[in-house]
């Protein structure tokens, strides 16, 4: 069982070290890399929903790397918006696993944007639902690692944000 919450925690680090970087594509590799982690722990706990999502985001940010023009990126989130849905509704079992679906497309949402400070803030709020989702299967260290993950998105956002009226 620890080296199932071990993983949680490598994919906290990706995460983590993601968000400090300033490029959106840097961000963006950094979540592939952690979500490929989290599927694989999320499926040893037995968590079929969140780890089934989490293979969803990998091939989503797969595609989402190349996509430049503003129509391309609206079609990609369409696309992957339906698929988080159609995943998530065959294998959450009830409410509360259906958590990581709403992580996923809001997620989406914001990798969409183009200001990497936009998706800094944003992921505070689902660092959050994932941190619920994790206690309601048993990954603590997920649970641990994303209350974390959201101060520490909090301060990058704060470090990053353009000075209004100085």
């Amino acid at each position: 069982m620890l080296y199932i919450q071990l993983l949680g925690v490598l994919a906290f680090v990706f995460l983590l070290v993601g968000f400090w970087l300033k490029s959106k594509n840097g961000i963006l590799m950094m979540h592939l890399l952690a979500n490929a982690v989290f599927a694989v722990h999320y499926f040893l706990l037995g968590a079929i929903s969140g780890g089934s999502i989490c293979t969803v985001v990998v091939f989503s940010d797969f595609f989402l790397r190349n996509k430049k023009s503003d129509k391309e990126m609206k079609r990609h989130g369409i696309i992957f918006s339906i698929l988080f849905l159609l995943v998530g509704l065959l294998t959450a079992s009830n409410a509360l696993t259906s958590i990581p679906i709403i992580a996923a497309i809001f997620t989406m949402y914001l990798l969409l944007k183009g200001e990497a400070n936009d998706i800094r803030l944003g992921m505070v709020f689902v660092s959050l639902m994932w941190a619920f989702y994790a206690y309601t299967v048993g990954s603590y260290s997920v649970l641990i690692t994303e209350v974390i993950l959201a101060i520490s998105n909090t301060f990058a956002y704060n470090k990053y944000k353009k000075k209004k009226n100085r």
